[in-house]
């Protein structure tokens, strides 16, 4: 079942929450970070400048650029969801049933799952799921389920439920 559904009062509510502190964490941690590392860039590039480099001269850079590239491919695609965020008006449910269930043990995630289903195979450890409505730990091989994804928007699950809760107008 591929269908387009307005969103309900918990999901919009998610939405705000979610952005709200991607955007409070993106003022505060990570454009601070952006500044400081702009810096000292200017100091590395000035001690060249001057003639005066030393070993710090070579490593900040290098650094940095590591830091961006990682920042880009980890940090930048769950803010740019934001802005696709405000656009959305409904929703793509998909019902499918699940065919393998793996977990393990992550050291700073803990328990990560990985669902393998008829369409889609779902990584906690990679995709980041909003709304739960089933625990995890409940799902068996075979369990029919719903995933609720924003149209547009990698990486990101709005919701997993059960097939009824979808049909019922609950979700």
């Amino acid at each position: 079942m591929n269908t387009l559904l307005p969103l309900s009062e918990k999901e919009k509510r998610v939405l705000r929450k979610t952005m709200i502190s991607r955007i409070a964490l993106f003022f505060v941690a990570i454009l601070p970070l952006i500044t400081f590392s702009v810096y000292l860039l200017y100091l590395a590039a000035m001690s060249f400048a001057d003639g005066s480099q030393d070993v710090f001269s070579f490593i900040i850079p290098a650094v940095i650029l590591l830091f961006y590239v990682l920042g880009a491919k980890y940090i930048l695609p769950p803010l740019v969801n934001v802005l696709r965020y405000r656009k959305t008006e409904g929703k793509k449910v998909f019902t499918t049933c699940i065919r393998q269930i793996s977990k393990r043990y992550i050291g700073a995630k803990g328990l990560v799952f990985t669902l393998k289903t008829d369409l889609f195979t779902i990584d906690t450890a990679k995709d980041i799921v909003l709304i739960c409505d089933i625990p995890l730990t409940d799902l068996a091989p075979g369990t029919e389920i719903s995933i609720h994804k924003l149209p547009g928007i990698r990486n990101e699950i709005l919701r997993i439920s059960t097939p009824l809760e979808v049909n019922t107008g609950k979700s």
